[in-house]
């Protein structure tokens, strides 16, 4: 999901920059914030809060130069005595391996910056999802066609109007990567943009559904199905995600920088519980 924030971010500067062009808006100078909250996992590097700021469409865009350095950033559990601060491990990138994100509770985002008003936002993580039945990882292999019923992702939620984000990434290289279901004679993509770059269809498929429109395995949700949104054999990454409002709102709301839950900023706020997998599907 990294990919997409920063896909995101890229957008959102191209929306609000201009070039010298007198007859286009000026550009407007906006910090950007990137957080992601995830149940039982540490606000540690890999989880960081990113703190930019956009650019002009016509300058060529520097992570490090964009990058907001010297910010407070500070992180408030509900019913917690005081907040606790992210340190900045990197330009723009703050963190706290020492906070581990729970379940069901309220956290509250604030981030100082001389000169501004300061940037707030909330959000209220998910239940934790019990995993039942899940994918075979790495280095076991599963046959496409068996994935429905030899290897469906099962698990336990307790609220049926969860909103649940499924994940499918192509790890494979686009030389290497071969259509599941070919496109005429084509049994594999042309070229990286054919293969959808970085971040995009069909190499990276994503969509969001409620629990209780899943299958239902007992008391239990059963989703068969995310081998269909596989495009090619080979390495795929799986993710199974309980978001939270402000992580839908972004993903799928227009405009979604200006819906990502922020106060002062553009970006997003948002937590989640995820599962992931690395699987290797054969034909």
């Amino acid at each position: 999901m990294r990919a997409i924030a920063t896909l995101a971010l890229l957008s959102a500067v191209c929306l609000i920059g201009c070039g010298t062009d007198s007859t286009q808006p000026a550009a407007k100078d906006e910090v950007a914030v990137f957080g992601y909250l995830y149940v039982d996992e540490t606000v540690g590097d890999s989880n960081a809060v990113y703190v930019t700021r956009t650019r002009p469409i016509d300058v060529v865009f520097d992570p490090v130069e964009a990058a907001v350095v010297g910010a407070m950033v500070l992180l408030r559990k509900e019913g917690a005595a005081a907040p606790d601060t992210l340190g900045m491990i990197a330009p723009g990138r703050y963190a706290n391996p020492a906070v581990v994100i729970a379940p069901l509770t309220t956290y509250n985002l604030t981030i100082q910056i001389a000169g501004r008003p300061p940037i707030t936002a909330t959000t209220r993580t998910p239940n934790r999802i019990t995993m039942l039945r899940e994918p075979r990882v790495l280095p076991g292999v599963m046959h496409h066609a068996s994935i429905p019923d030899s290897f469906p992702i099962v698990f336990s939620c307790p609220d049926p109007q969860q909103i649940f984000l499924g994940d499918i990434y192509c790890l494979e290289s686009w030389q290497e990567a071969r259509y599941i279901h070919r496109f005429g004679n084509e049994d594999g993509p042309k070229d990286y943009k054919d293969y959808g770059g970085d971040d995009d269809p069909p190499r990276h498929i994503f969509g969001w559904f409620r629990a209780k429109d899943l299958d239902r395995e007992g008391a239990d949700y059963r989703l068969g199905w995310y081998g269909d949104m596989m495009a090619f054999y080979g390495t795929n990454a799986v993710g199974l995600l309980a978001i939270d409002d402000n992580y839908y709102n972004y993903l799928y709301r227009d405009h979604p920088e200006l819906h990502g839950g922020l106060t002062g900023a553009i970006g997003v706020f948002g937590s989640a519980c995820r599962k992931q997998y690395r699987v290797k599907v054969v034909q």
